[in-house]
């Protein structure tokens, strides 16, 4: 799959202008890095504008989880033969957590209605 996403790129000649491939990847992280910030940026001034401070607060938590575990999977030699096996587990964990949040701010809303 990655010979075939990179298969445009001719790394030689990338040699000749002085860039190896650790640097053209750095390039292009970076470049991927700007892109998700752009989409990402009117997300969450959409989310703090309507004052959805649990949503914001879930994100972030979920992401901090799954990179901990994803550096646990890549730093632990005996994880990395199970990893898809954690992966599709936290992210089932993650959509569990996400519904009993809906349903605690559900109900914690309607109780104050009342």
């Amino acid at each position: 799959m990655r010979d075939f996403i990179f298969s445009f790129i001719k790394f030689h000649h990338l040699a000749a202008l002085g860039l190896n491939n650790e640097f053209f990847y750095f390039i292009l992280m970076c470049l991927v890095l700007i892109i998700f910030y752009v989409i990402i940026h009117p997300f969450i001034q959409w989310i703090t504008l309507l004052k959805l401070s649990e949503l914001l607060s879930y994100i972030i938590s979920t992401l901090l989880v799954f990179i901990t575990i994803c550096l646990m999977i890549f730093f632990t030699p005996g994880l990395i033969d199970f990893k898809t096996v954690v992966i599709q587990m936290i992210l089932q964990v993650f959509a569990l957590f996400g519904v009993l949040l809906i349903i605690f701010y559900s109900i914690r809303k309607w109780i104050r209605k009342t």
